[in-house]
Protein backbone atom coordinates (compact mmCIF):
# COMPACT_ATOMS: atom_id res chain seq x y z
CA UNK A 1 0.00 0.00 0.00
CA UNK A 2 1.03 3.29 -0.91
CA UNK A 3 1.83 5.72 1.98
CA UNK A 4 0.33 8.80 1.77
CA UNK A 5 1.75 10.05 5.59
CA UNK A 6 4.46 12.72 3.72
CA UNK A 7 1.60 14.71 2.71
CA UNK A 8 1.00 15.78 5.86
CA UNK A 9 4.21 17.51 5.89
CA UNK A 10 5.27 20.95 5.35
CA UNK A 11 9.13 21.25 4.33
CA UNK A 12 9.17 24.47 6.47
CA UNK A 13 12.98 24.59 5.74
CA UNK A 14 12.91 24.24 2.00
CA UNK A 15 10.16 26.99 1.33
CA UNK A 16 11.41 30.05 -0.19
CA UNK A 17 10.20 33.33 1.38
CA UNK A 18 6.30 33.80 0.32
CA UNK A 19 2.65 32.64 0.21
CA UNK A 20 2.81 28.82 -0.75
CA UNK A 21 -0.78 26.73 -1.00
CA UNK A 22 -0.90 23.26 -0.15
CA UNK A 23 -3.74 20.86 -1.15
CA UNK A 24 -4.61 17.83 0.86
CA UNK A 25 -7.20 15.28 0.29
CA UNK A 26 -7.82 13.19 3.20
CA UNK A 27 -9.58 9.59 2.77
CA UNK A 28 -9.47 6.39 4.52
CA UNK A 29 -5.79 5.83 5.22
CA UNK A 30 -5.41 8.73 7.38
CA UNK A 31 -8.28 7.30 9.97
CA UNK A 32 -6.08 4.01 9.97
CA UNK A 33 -2.84 5.82 10.06
CA UNK A 34 -4.35 7.92 13.02
CA UNK A 35 -5.85 4.92 14.61
CA UNK A 36 -9.24 6.71 14.90
CA UNK A 37 -11.98 4.35 15.61
CA UNK A 38 -15.03 5.45 15.73
CA UNK A 39 -14.89 7.08 12.16
CA UNK A 40 -15.59 4.40 9.48
CA UNK A 41 -14.91 6.42 5.99
CA UNK A 42 -13.76 10.07 5.47
CA UNK A 43 -13.73 12.23 2.53
CA UNK A 44 -11.55 16.02 3.15
CA UNK A 45 -10.57 17.81 0.84
CA UNK A 46 -7.84 20.26 2.56
CA UNK A 47 -6.24 23.23 1.62
CA UNK A 48 -3.07 24.75 3.34
CA UNK A 49 -2.08 28.28 2.95
CA UNK A 50 1.30 28.54 4.27
CA UNK A 51 2.87 32.25 4.46
CA UNK A 52 7.07 32.32 5.18
CA UNK A 53 8.06 35.22 6.25
CA UNK A 54 11.69 35.49 8.03
CA UNK A 55 11.24 34.71 11.39
CA UNK A 56 7.21 34.54 11.77
CA UNK A 57 5.25 32.37 9.75
CA UNK A 58 1.20 31.82 8.90
CA UNK A 59 -0.53 28.67 7.99
CA UNK A 60 -4.46 28.68 7.34
CA UNK A 61 -6.27 25.60 7.18
CA UNK A 62 -9.23 25.58 5.27
CA UNK A 63 -11.16 21.90 5.44
CA UNK A 64 -14.48 20.80 3.62
CA UNK A 65 -15.71 17.51 3.19
CA UNK A 66 -17.72 15.05 4.68
CA UNK A 67 -16.93 12.50 7.64
CA UNK A 68 -18.97 8.97 7.76
CA UNK A 69 -19.77 7.78 11.70
CA UNK A 70 -21.80 5.71 13.53
CA UNK A 71 -25.28 6.99 14.53
CA UNK A 72 -25.33 7.96 18.15
CA UNK A 73 -28.83 6.28 18.52
CA UNK A 74 -29.44 3.62 15.99
CA UNK A 75 -25.24 2.65 15.30
CA UNK A 76 -25.88 2.92 11.28
CA UNK A 77 -23.35 5.11 9.50
CA UNK A 78 -24.61 8.51 9.15
CA UNK A 79 -22.55 10.61 6.66
CA UNK A 80 -21.54 14.38 8.60
CA UNK A 81 -20.56 17.43 6.35
CA UNK A 82 -17.44 18.95 7.82
CA UNK A 83 -16.27 22.81 7.12
CA UNK A 84 -13.33 24.49 9.21
CA UNK A 85 -10.88 27.01 8.45
CA UNK A 86 -8.22 27.90 11.63
CA UNK A 87 -4.88 30.04 11.08
CA UNK A 88 -1.42 29.47 13.11
CA UNK A 89 0.84 31.40 13.60
CA UNK A 90 4.66 29.46 13.46
CA UNK A 91 7.84 30.23 14.70
CA UNK A 92 10.67 28.88 15.19
CA UNK A 93 11.46 28.71 19.02
CA UNK A 94 14.56 29.85 20.59
CA UNK A 95 14.81 27.60 23.53
CA UNK A 96 13.60 24.63 24.14
CA UNK A 97 11.29 25.34 27.13
CA UNK A 98 9.33 27.46 24.55
CA UNK A 99 8.47 24.61 22.47
CA UNK A 100 5.11 24.72 24.23
CA UNK A 101 2.03 25.41 22.11
CA UNK A 102 -0.19 27.79 22.85
CA UNK A 103 -4.01 27.15 20.52
CA UNK A 104 -2.67 29.46 17.66
CA UNK A 105 0.85 29.32 18.30
CA UNK A 106 3.08 26.36 16.55
CA UNK A 107 6.45 26.01 17.61
CA UNK A 108 9.08 24.16 15.86
CA UNK A 109 13.00 23.84 16.68
CA UNK A 110 15.99 24.97 14.43
CA UNK A 111 16.02 21.43 13.36
CA UNK A 112 13.39 20.14 12.13
CA UNK A 113 13.42 20.01 8.98
CA UNK A 114 9.45 19.70 8.10
CA UNK A 115 6.25 20.27 10.04
CA UNK A 116 3.95 17.60 10.80
CA UNK A 117 0.51 18.78 10.36
CA UNK A 118 -1.17 15.51 10.96
CA UNK A 119 -2.13 16.04 14.19
CA UNK A 120 -3.43 19.30 13.85
CA UNK A 121 -5.93 17.92 11.13
CA UNK A 122 -6.69 15.41 13.07
CA UNK A 123 -7.60 17.41 15.84
CA UNK A 124 -9.51 20.06 13.39
CA UNK A 125 -11.90 16.76 11.84
CA UNK A 126 -12.84 16.11 15.49
CA UNK A 127 -13.61 19.45 16.97
CA UNK A 128 -15.42 19.76 13.16
CA UNK A 129 -18.26 17.11 14.40
CA UNK A 130 -20.98 17.55 16.52
CA UNK A 131 -21.48 16.20 19.99
CA UNK A 132 -24.62 14.26 19.11
CA UNK A 133 -23.99 12.61 15.26
CA UNK A 134 -27.59 11.51 14.60
CA UNK A 135 -29.50 10.44 11.33
CA UNK A 136 -33.20 12.15 11.28
CA UNK A 137 -34.99 10.26 13.21
CA UNK A 138 -36.79 8.86 10.16
CA UNK A 139 -33.71 7.95 8.64
CA UNK A 140 -32.91 5.91 11.92
CA UNK A 141 -33.02 2.10 11.67
CA UNK A 142 -36.96 1.41 12.74
CA UNK A 143 -35.72 -1.77 14.05
CA UNK A 144 -33.05 -0.47 16.59
CA UNK A 145 -34.85 2.44 17.33
CA UNK A 146 -38.44 0.15 18.08
CA UNK A 147 -36.20 -1.93 20.37
CA UNK A 148 -34.52 0.74 22.64
CA UNK A 149 -37.92 3.07 22.84
CA UNK A 150 -39.83 -0.53 23.97
CA UNK A 151 -36.96 -1.39 26.46
CA UNK A 152 -37.14 2.08 27.85
CA UNK A 153 -41.24 1.68 28.55
CA UNK A 154 -40.47 -1.94 30.36
CA UNK A 155 -37.84 -0.05 32.39
CA UNK A 156 -39.29 0.08 35.97
CA UNK A 157 -38.57 2.24 39.02
CA UNK A 158 -36.87 1.55 41.98
CA UNK A 159 -39.47 2.04 44.73
CA UNK A 160 -37.40 3.86 47.09
CA UNK A 161 -36.85 6.47 43.73
CA UNK A 162 -40.14 6.61 43.23
CA UNK A 163 -41.54 7.75 46.43
CA UNK A 164 -38.58 10.30 46.37
CA UNK A 165 -40.36 11.91 42.99
CA UNK A 166 -43.26 13.24 45.79
CA UNK A 167 -41.11 14.61 48.07
CA UNK A 168 -41.37 18.26 46.38
CA UNK A 169 -45.39 17.89 46.09
CA UNK A 170 -46.46 17.65 49.97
Amino acid sequence: MYNKQYMYKIPIQRLTEGVHTIEIEIEKEFIEQQKIEEMHDIQVHVVVVFTKRLQLHTMQITMRGRVFVPCDRCLETVEIPITNTQTFVVKQALIADELAEADDVILYSQDDLELDISHILYENIVLSLPLKKVHDEKKCNTLITSYISKKNKEQTIDPRWESLKNIFKN
